[in-house]
């Protein structure tokens, strides 16, 4: 399910304001489908949007702005393999 960009993002301008943790959780709690977080996401914020009922994560501009992208992608993976919300999922 998609709705708009979680948190602040350059890579998705002009789609609305972002919805942050509380909106997501509304989705969450709205659906039975599972709800992959897309916009803004970060290693950061990771636990809040798992904690908010998402499913997962959908990741770009974080990867593809970073001058190390293996080092952005193994702090997105230790983050979500670390938070003890997503092992509850």
């Amino acid at each position: 399910m998609a709705k708009t960009r979680g948190f602040e993002t350059a890579s998705k301008p002009g789609y609305g304001p972002p919805l942050g943790p509380d909106g997501l959780a509304a989705i969450c709690r709205a659906t039975k489908v599972p709800v992959v977080a897309i916009g803004g996401i970060e290693a950061d914020n990771v636990s809040a949007v798992i904690a908010a009922g998402a499913a997962g994560v959908a990741v770009m501009g974080t990867v593809m702005r970073s001058a190390e992208p293996c080092n952005a992608i193994d702090a997105l993976l230790a983050a979500l393999v670390s938070d003890p919300m997503r092992h509850a999922l």
